[in-house]
């Protein structure tokens, strides 16, 4: 795994009012979180924070942060508020970490491969876990983990149990479901339209019969 660095100081205000003068200046709220330490509060330079995911699609980094011109801190981005509507980066929390101590990160999962059950015979792969809950040493967190479909058909599914990714531990149900190729739902939908058509054709006979006993009573 990668590890990146980024400039941090010490920020000495607090709330909203500092918060929102600091996001005017191009300047990142941070808070820097430890077990056994008290959380800092930090500024970081928002151009730098969004640098370091220019050309990325995983942030299970680590980051080095250097805090006023101080020693290395080890660290991961434990989540980026964002504004909602313009995506502007609100806060972010950083975690102390320890090379030689397992951490618990979510990584995404990614599918390669084309599918036989989809090419073939017409089914529907279905991606039903997109991230899963590993836990492992920091140098060992992978960016993503590749799950190849190409040999799936029909019915056919893979999960938890069956990603095989070295040197880390899945939290996640070893019974879940990562990805499945469902069959085709066209010949369900035409039988159901068959049987919908039988019942009103017997109805309309039903009922034309029911007229003709009425006429011949009379």
């Amino acid at each position: 795994m990668q590890t990146l660095d980024l400039k941090a100081s010490v920020r000495e205000g607090t709330g909203k009012s500092v918060t929102r003068k600091l996001r005017v200046q191009g300047i990142v709220p941070a808070t820097l979180y430890g077990i056994g330490v008290d959380p800092v509060n930090l500024n970081v330079d928002a151009a730098e924070l969004e640098g370091l995911y220019k050309g990325r699609e995983s942030s299970n980094f680590i980051l080095s942060l250097h805090v006023d011109g101080g020693d290395a801190v080890a660290t991961i981005v434990r989540e980026r508020q964002r504004h909602p509507v313009s995506r502007q980066v609100l806060h972010v929390d950083f975690q102390r970490i320890s090379m030689d101590r397992p951490i618990h990160v979510e990584i995404p999962i990614h599918l390669t491969g084309e599918c036989e059950g989809v090419k073939t015979f017409g089914g529907t792969l279905e991606h039903l876990l997109r991230t899963v809950a590993i836990s492992c040493l920091p140098k060992h967190i992978p960016d993503e983990i590749i799950v190849d479909v190409s040999e799936l058909n029909l019915n056919d599914s893979i999960h938890v149990s069956d990603l095989d990714v070295p040197n880390i531990e899945f939290e996640a149900e070893a019974a879940r479901v990562v990805v499945n190729v469902a069959p085709p739902r066209l010949s369900t939908e035409v039988e159901e339209t068959d049987e919908e058509g039988e019942g009103e054709e017997t109805a309309e006979g039903e009922e034309a019969s029911d007229e003709g006993g009425d006429e011949g009573d009379a």
